[in-house]
């Protein structure tokens, strides 16, 4: 189905749009082979409270979900196209069982054939004070405390662009900073932004400065309070985004808008 504002965004004639609605559903309305790069990150099944994800699916219900989304992020991804998810830690249990979310998502993502560009690590610099200690001072039972997050790397078909080539918008040095497996800054506090788990903006703007070109297209299928969207306009790349909230969407939304623009857009 053909969706205006988003054929407009794809034709060049508008920057940016936001959708309400379920990711697969919406994700629908984009052609194939349309965009150079989705950053996004999944709700992480942990019972977070969000607007209208219910964060405490089975894990049946969990894994269709993400595989629901990763078909249609293969399918709109042009040759060439990246995608970048960003995943936490997480311990719970399910039936006795703990699945490391981030290897479900490997899985999915090996078994879709995308090309696999490697993990980033997201050292989350002083990200709260670690209280979990499980058993202190004891072997009983200690627990690790996680201070990273995961960012899986995958490419559709190849590893090059082939519908561009030449020096892209990171100078030398950011270069060389960006291609570094471990990045340290801090996470986004959930109290400025009205929503549980955002990532903070420097995650997606390095992304998308290091793998696509000014005007290339963004996607975000759970973009939550438009932090890539916030990126994108930052950079100067076009964007979709799409979230189930009407309120984040409209905090997305108006966070896009007041956000400048750089000077050569």
């Amino acid at each position: 189905m053909s969706n205006p504002e988003i054929d407009a965004v794809l034709a060049g004639e508008r920057a940016r749009h936001i959708e309400c609605g379920d990711c697969q559903e919406r994700m629908a309305d984009i052609p194939d082979e349309s965009a150079h790069l989705i950053v996004t990150s999944p709700p992480y099944n942990l019972d977070q409270p969000y607007d209208k994800h219910d964060d405490k699916m089975t894990r049946a219900d969990y894994m269709i979900l993400l595989s629901r989304f990763l078909l249609e992020s293969v399918r709109v991804l042009c040759d060439g196209g990246r995608l970048c998810i960003n995943v936490g830690e997480n311990k719970r249990s399910d039936n006795g069982d703990a699945l490391p979310t981030y290897c479900a998502i490997a899985s999915f993502c090996s078994s879709m054939h995308l090309l696999y560009r490697g993990t980033l690590i997201w050292y989350k610099a002083n990200a709260a004070n670690p209280c979990a200690w499980g058993s202190w001072l004891s072997p009983s039972n200690p627990h690790v405390v996680p201070s990273h997050e995961y960012v899986l790397l995958y490419s559709k078909n190849r590893f090059d662009r082939p519908d561009r080539a030449g020096r892209g918008d990171c100078s030398a040095e950011e270069f060389k900073r960006l291609a570094w497996g471990t990045w340290k800054f801090r996470p986004e506090t959930r109290l400025v932004k009205d929503h549980p788990c955002p990532f903070p903006v420097e995650l997606p703007r390095r992304l998308i400065k290091f793998y696509t070109w000014p005007g290339d297209i963004v996607i975000d299928p759970f973009c939550g309070v438009g932090t890539t969207g916030v990126a994108c306009k930052q950079t100067g790349r076009r964007f979709i985004g799409i979230d189930l909230s009407d309120k984040y969407v409209a905090i997305a939304r108006e966070r896009v808008r007041c956000t400048t623009p750089p000077l050569f857009s």
